[in-house]
């Protein structure tokens, strides 16, 4: 529908109510009229007196609904009408009144009479979403007169503890269509403290800003709003309406419920509770929900939410990892947690006495200890956590001991608009897997939209249409776009070779050396610092830098490969003369310069390309471990096929030499060129 469209319906919808004699489309009004409604509703038939002007909008940018509402509240102030009213795609404002104390009305005010005082549900998330915004720009004009401004996320929480103090004077039959009295909200906090023993009241909220939510709410029910509307309200945090610190995205929240396998009855906890977004959803399925919270100022909204949508959750102030924290056997264990937080002297269940653990490790590992038997622990952990080598003891020891259910693995695509780290959803089971267990996973790459891929994946898993791979196949890495390149690229090494060898069987691995005492000259006993700026493709960023031999580390040779492991690509190189690579080289170092010229060769080949990438793993920039490499696969050649295939490779690069000295115009002289990587056969 167009604008014109919808101004049609507007103005039907006008006259229908107050008959077409008294509705004008654009009118001009007796008045100093800087702006102009597009309809009004006049009182008498001689169409002098004004009494309901109104504005279409198309509400299709926050800028855009900001200009039509004030322009149709200035228009009800120049002109002494008593009502207005801003219209659009599934959103009904009619208000009394002027920013930030727009008085809001269920319904179109009859022309004689007082208006009602009954209230509708609010019908759409657009509509909500405008009340919402409504609220906070009233606040913020509160703010503006009578005291500083505060932090975004504290703005973003004293509107939902203003809305859930609206709620409680409601509950409570206690005035709040006017100013709202201090001494009343007082009360209220102390009746919510009495109806929820975890809630820890603070300073009590400026009465002036509920005042102005209940103006805003007045013609609205949110007892009676649909729950798929309220959700919206999960999503008020200071980042744009999203995933704040102590909120898990209402989607992400609702995927992993449903990753989770959570059923009407089943007793389900969150540890790091938060805003008890995850809780409240579970409950919307018919299961009980017990969060722990270290915060209780956060808890204060989770109670708002409790309240608002009365489902059955309960919340404990307190560190999940304390000592009894929580006894009861649960069916579903589902954390949205901080990453990467170390706990340091906790004593947690199957982590073999480890006095320093990762967050990831212990809420895992606790959570598993708490679960009936057959139940669920979902968790959100870093990307990193699924191959990080510091964490393979604690991947074994789950596979060795767990069922891994399934895996949705983020890459080059954070779930979380506050972070760039990429994420990984994760579900064990406190069973142990039978031999033909199958892990359901999803690899969601580079994803436009993170959420709704998240949808279509879970959809999947809950569905068993999955793609999977059988539990016994991973070893260390939970890494599973890593694991499922692997096994390709093995399975086409193995057409490819009749041997196939660990590349630390035939060669020594090692870092290169770190970027210190470097020096900008040559001096004797001197050799050059060699990184990956010098061999990539591109200029060198450096120049010519050097280190003392008595400060390396280590030192590489013709005998030696040399290969830049971090970034997208993959870069190779032999020294001619001795040089110092630097740490962000791996030194690959062979018996001969025989070896290192046919294993270079392989290395630049398509299959070897593949076979280093499949190695590649973090969040930011990809990489390939040294351990990682040591345990590559490589053809192992004989000593007869790398003389033979040495001296073809040497042949062919003098050739190659040749044909540019022969193609380069200024003189006939060599080209001045990176080397030439080829792809060589044996």
């Amino acid at each position: 529908m167009d604008e014109a469209d919808a101004l049609d319906e507007v103005v039907s919808l006008l006259e229908y109510k107050y008959g077409p004699e008294r509705v004008v489309l654009e009118p001009s009004l007796d008045a100093d009229q800087g702006v102009y409604p597009d309809a009004a509703v006049f009182e008498d038939e001689e169409l002098t007196v004004p009494f309901l002007l109104v504005e279409w909008s198309s509400l299709r940018t926050g800028h855009r609904t900001e200009k039509d509402l004030r322009e149709v509240s200035e228009a009800v102030s120049s002109t002494d009408a008593e009502y207005g009213a801003l219209l659009g795609p599934n959103v009904r404002f009619i208000f009394s009144g002027s920013s930030p104390a727009f008085r809001s009305y269920a319904d179109l005010p009859p022309l004689e009479g007082e208006v009602t005082t009954q209230r509708r549900p609010v019908e759409s998330e657009a509509e909500l979403d405008f009340l919402i915004s409504r609220c906070m720009n009233a606040h913020d004009e509160i703010r503006r007169k009578h005291s500083s401004y505060e932090h975004d996320q504290e703005v973003a929480d004293e509107f939902l503890e203003s809305l859930h103090l609206l709620i409680e004077l409601r509950r409570q039959d206690l005035p709040a269509d006017g100013e709202v009295d201090p001494s009343v909200i007082d009360d209220v906090y102390v009746e919510i403290e009495q109806r929820h023993e975890w809630y820890e009241s603070g300073e009590a909220l400026d009465s002036r800003l509920v005042s102005s939510t209940a103006a805003v709410f007045n013609g609205f029910d949110l007892g009676r709003t649909e729950d798929s509307v309220l959700e919206s309200l999960f999503e008020v945090t200071h980042n744009e309406k999203r995933g704040g610190a102590y909120s898990t995205p209402l989607e992400v929240a609702r995927q992993m419920v449903r990753l989770a396998g959570t059923q009407p009855g089943d007793l389900v906890l969150d540890p790091a509770a938060g805003r008890g977004t995850v809780l409240s959803l579970a409950a919307g399925r018919g299961a009980h929900g017990e969060g722990v919270e270290i915060n209780p100022a956060v808890l204060r909204i989770a109670t708002f939410y409790v309240d608002l949508f009365d489902r059955d959750v309960h919340f404990t102030v307190g560190n999940f990892f304390e000592k009894d924290s929580v006894q009861d056997p649960f069916d579903r264990v589902i954390v949205d947690p901080p990453f990467n937080m170390r706990l340091e002297d906790v004593e947690i269940p199957y982590t073999e006495g480890r006095d320093t653990l990762m967050s990831e490790e212990a809420f895992i590992a606790k959570g598993l200890s708490l679960l009936e038997d057959g139940g669920t622990v979902t968790i959100s952990v870093p990307s990193g956590f699924l191959d990080s080598q510091r964490r393979n003891w604690f991947r074994e020891l789950m596979l060795d001991t767990f069922e891994l259910r399934s895996i949705v693995q983020f890459v080059d695509g954070p779930l979380y608009r506050h972070t760039s780290i990429d994420t990984a959803i994760v579900t064990l089971s406190n069973q142990s897997a039978a031999p033909d267990h199958k892990v359901q996973y999803a690899i969601i790459d580079s994803p436009e939209d993170p959420e709704v891929a998240l949808r279509h994946a879970a959809s999947n898993i809950d569905e068993g249409t999955a793609k999977s791979i059988p539990q016994n196949q991973l070893e260390s890495s939970w890494d599973i776009r890593k694991v499922v390149a692997q096994r390709s690229v093995r399975a086409d090494l193995e057409a490819e070779y009749a041997n196939l060898t660990h590349l630390e069987d035939i060669a020594d691995i090692s870092m290169g050396n770190r970027p210190e005492n470097l020096l900008e000259k040559e001096h004797e006993d001197t050799l050059r610092y060699l990184s990956i700026s010098n061999i990539g493709k591109g200029r060198d960023r450096h120049g010519d830098r050097y280190i003392p031999r008595e400060n390396t580390k280590t030192i590489a040779d013709e005998t030696c490969v040399l290969i830049a492991t971090i970034g997208d690509y993959t870069y190779t190189h032999i020294p001619s003369d001795p040089v110092a690579p630097a740490q962000d080289l791996a030194v690959v170092q062979f018996g001969t310069s025989e070896e290192a010229l046919v294993y270079e060769a392989f290395f630049e080949s398509e299959l070897g390309q593949r076979q280093i990438d499949s190695y590649k793993s973090g969040s930011r920039i990809s990489r390939v471990n040294i351990s990682d490499l040591r345990e590559m696969l490589v053809p192992n050649f004989s000593s007869e096929n790398i003389q033979s295939t040495a001296d073809d490779i040497r042949s062919h690069r003098q050739q190659t030499k040749e044909l540019e000295y022969v193609f380069t115009p200024e003189s006939r002289q060599p080209a001045q060129r990176e080397p030439v990587r080829s792809v060589h056969c044996y």
